[in-house]
């Protein structure tokens, strides 16, 4: 039981790995233009009677690009 925990354990980090793993670099290299979005949220707050605070955080999934923005691209 114990040896069934473990590769099915290691089966899980793997899949894991390969589902949250970036694409290849390389299949962008026959690209004209390769086009993204910033992965990363800022927000800025000033509190009261406080100095202006910013916090940044990563986001978790892939930004997608507004469809209109990918026509108008394409269309230049």
């Amino acid at each position: 039981a114990g040896a069934a925990a473990a590769l099915l354990g290691a089966f899980a980090l793997v899949l894991g790995s390969l589902l949250l793993a970036g694409p290849p670099v390389e299949r962008y290299a026959g690209a004209d233009a390769v086009v993204a979005a910033d992965q990363e949220v800022s927000y800025t707050a000033k509190p009261w009677g406080s100095e202006p605070r910013t916090v940044s955080a990563y986001l978790p999934e892939r930004v997608r690009l507004d469809r209109a923005l990918v026509a108008r691209a394409a269309a230049a």
